[in-house]
């Protein structure tokens, strides 16, 4: 009997065995499938976002990438993230906290602590990306302003009703008011301020940093994104220079408004989440005249996947009279690398962030699989229950993914070697490479990522206003909003700031200033990058920005393939629209409301005015036009028009961030300390593409009032 159950034990375990084996391979074949998917993203060079605004449809690079983005995240979906099993959703906001193994750490970028004397002064840092031991200054009577329900239950996983309700009951502030208004620090809070440098309207301006913005502290949403939380207007640091930290209600309201509208259009940004108003007054010049007048105080709660910029890298490169650092910005690369990629490439040419996440799921699977096929259970058992610090998994996810599924495969059939498939091993064996990073690579994908930024802001009509280099985020985002505006009759010579005298920042020179950052932040990385490389990949910015700009109008034209008369169809629009001075991103909206009819007759839509300008102004060329491009999109993949004009819906928004939108809500609110209109206008921009009876009579769909066209910004905020 004893042989035979030996041998009814040993088949058993050969069974076990090779369905195990075979599960490993279906995993190596799966991995294969992504990594030829990713390849078609990488030769593609497609941009890649971290906000999670960049998943829609619209928002996507082009249809190929998509789709191969889209085959990849299927099999990487329960991948992308860290896991959030167990995490409960708060009832209430005192349950909150930050995450409790941050990322930025003195492990991983160069922290400088400072002691309570020296937080709040003026500081020369020269060694340190970040400075610990700052901490807000609490705003006096904190009272909530306006709330973005998105933003705050898909990053904090938070109810925003609740905390709503509370605001509004509480005597005084709440806890979250607290919270925003920088008096409650959740647990694992590490409020840190983020020292850069820059050049601002062409200058080298030195050391600059988060003079009036704290980070705090760092969270996981429930879809796995990492976010950074940051409160604008907190206070002074160490880089506060001359100023005294605060923000105003004015330039708050703007930046929370205009970072979910962005959002909404699908354009990369970081986010808003909360904004609060104290009862103090601080001295702004609105104007930039020389004529400074009492302002209320606010702080804004802000979000974005990380915080680092152009200058980030200026501030530790040989300009002015600073030393380079070249050691400093390696570290930086790597931080970007182990926890920002996609975006970025290692040497053999594989992309870092999802096919890692993929290699670790891969390696948990075949783990377990192996766990349970093993003749030793218990041995098994011992190795595969050891943990490795979150720091050590980071470096474990730069792995190349099918090498590593192709070992552990190899090891299990051969011969059960434990120890080779442990994550632990394998961590071990990727720190030991020396400087990993391809940093020419990387470069390109900056310079990419910045393309399409810039291409949809040309796109969309959406002038910045300081692109300075420390306001171009290093991941692709909008960043750091201040005297910003939303085209409205069509004018590529946009200023929207009044202190930009020598119109360096106007709506048709952002690409050729995009370029220019690009340019510097190429030279301060001289030491990290071959000039050859760097030549290269600054050669392409024009191409992939003409290319995207083509690809976002191309969807707001409803034009769903490709044709050469597409470039022509656009720029001949342009022109109508520069020559009849009409609303740029309603003539766009309008457009899916013509029919045969209007084509046949040369009419418009009665409600359409700002076509009926166009067509008053330009008749003869507005009409060719018009037969022109509808002409086009029937030849689209899908002929039916009616499909075309609803994907138009869908990406022209019906209502924008107007200047003389924001200045309305904040005067409403300012004059009587109602914040309704305010939330609103916010409720209103978060679904731009959806007709809103209350923003209908509001006027947000009609012509401006008269007194719009006075309105002036400018960078006091």
């Amino acid at each position: 009997m004893q042989p035979l159950r030996r041998r009814r034990q040993q088949s058993a375990i050969a069974a076990r065995t090779i369905v195990a084996a075979l599960l490993a391979c279906v995993a190596v074949v799966v991995v294969m499938l992504a990594e030829v998917s990713l390849s078609a993203v990488d030769n593609a060079i497609a941009p890649t976002g971290t906000s999670d605004a960049l998943e829609r449809d619209r928002a996507a690079p082009d249809a190929s990438t998509a789709a191969a983005a889209t085959t990849t995240a299927t099999v990487a979906a329960a991948a992308t993230a860290p896991s959030t099993e167990g995490k409960t959703r708060p009832s209430q906001f005192a349950n909150w906290a930050f995450d409790a193994h941050s990322r930025i750490t003195a492990d991983t970028l160069p922290v400088r602590t400072v002691d309570a004397r020296a937080a709040h002064a003026p500081s020369d840092i020269p060694d340190a990306v970040y400075v610990a031991g700052v901490s807000p200054q609490p705003l006096a009577h904190p009272r909530l302003v306006a709330l973005s329900d998105r933003a705050v239950e898909s990053i904090l996983n938070l109810n925003p009703a609740a905390i709503r309700a509370e605001a509004d009951s509480a005597a005084a502030a709440s806890l979250f008011e607290r919270f925003v208004g920088g008096s409650y620090l959740p647990r694992n809070a590490r409020p840190m301020a983020h020292n850069y440098a820059g050049h601002q309207f062409g200058s080298w301006a030195g050391q600059l940093g988060d003079g009036r913005a704290i980070l705090l502290g760092e969270t996981t949403s429930r879809s796995g994104q990492h976010w950074e939380l940051q409160l604008k207007g907190s206070g002074r640091t160490p880089f506060s220079r001359d100023g005294d930290g605060r923000a105003v209600v004015r330039s708050s309201v703007r930046e929370l408004l205009a970072s979910e509208a962005l959002y909404a259009l699908g354009i990369p940004t970081t986010r808003a989440l909360a904004l609060v108003a104290g009862d103090e007054t601080v001295l702004r010049d609105p104007l930039g005249d020389g004529h400074p007048v009492p302002e209320r105080t606010a702080v804004l709660l802000r979000a974005s996947p990380s915080w680092l910029r152009f200058g980030s890298f200026e501030r530790f490169a040989a300009f002015g009279s600073q030393p380079s650092r070249p050691d400093i910005q390696r570290q930086l690369v790597q931080f970007l690398q182990a926890h920002h990629a996609p975006e970025l490439v290692r040497k053999d040419g594989q992309s870092v962030g999802l096919m890692g996440r993929i290699a670790g799921r891969v390696s948990q699977f075949l783990s377990g699989t192996l766990f349970h096929a093993s003749s030793n259970e218990e041995h098994s058992q011992q190795l595969f229950s050891k943990r490795t610090p979150p720091t050590t998994f980071e470096h474990l996810r730069q792995g190349s993914p099918l090498l590593r599924a192709y070992r552990m495969v190899a090891d299990f059939v051969s011969q059960f070697n434990w120890a080779r498939v442990s994550d632990a091993g394998w961590a071990a064996q990727l720190l030991a490479e020396e400087d990993p990073v391809d940093y020419s690579r990387w470069f390109v994908g900056v310079v990419n990522n910045t393309a399409w930024l810039v291409a949809n802001w040309q796109a969309y009509g959406f002038a910045h206003g300081v692109c300075n280099t420390d306001n171009f985020s290093i991941l692709g985002l909008t960043l750091d909003y201040g005297p910003f505006a939303f085209m409205e009759a069509y004018n590529p010579d946009l200023r929207p700031n009044a202190s930009d005298e020598s119109d360096m920042y106007t709506f048709s020179q952002q690409s050729s200033v995009a370029y220019t950052n690009l340019m510097w932040l190429a030279q301060a990385l001289a030491e990290l990058i071959p000039e050859q490389d760097r030549r290269t990949a600054l050669g392409a910015f024009a191409r992939l920005h003409e290319e995207y700009y083509l690809q976002v109008m191309r969807r707001r034209l409803g034009l769903d393939n490709e044709e050469d008369i597409d470039a022509h169809i656009v720029q001949e629009f342009k022109r109508l629209l520069f020559l009849s001075k009409a609303d740029y991103s309603l003539s766009l909206r309008f457009l899916a409301d013509i029919r045969d009819t209007h084509v046949a007759n040369k009419t418009v839509p009665e409600h359409a005015w700002a076509l009926k300008d166009i067509a008053q102004a330009e008749p003869e060329d507005f009409y060719s036009w018009l037969s022109m491009w509808y002409k086009r999109i029937h030849r689209n993949h899908n002929r039916d028009p009616l499909v075309t004009f609803e994907a138009m819906n869908a990406v022209n928004p019906r209502y924008i961030l107007r200047n003389w939108m924001a200045q309305q809500a904040i005067e409403e609110y300012l004059g009587d300390g109602n914040s309704q209109s305010v939330q609103r206008l916010l409720d209103v921009l978060q679904q731009p593409f959806e007709v809103n009876d209350w923003a209908e009579a509001a006027g947000y769909a009609s012509r401006p009032p008269s007194w719009a066209a006075e309105l002036r910004v400018s960078c006091s905020s």
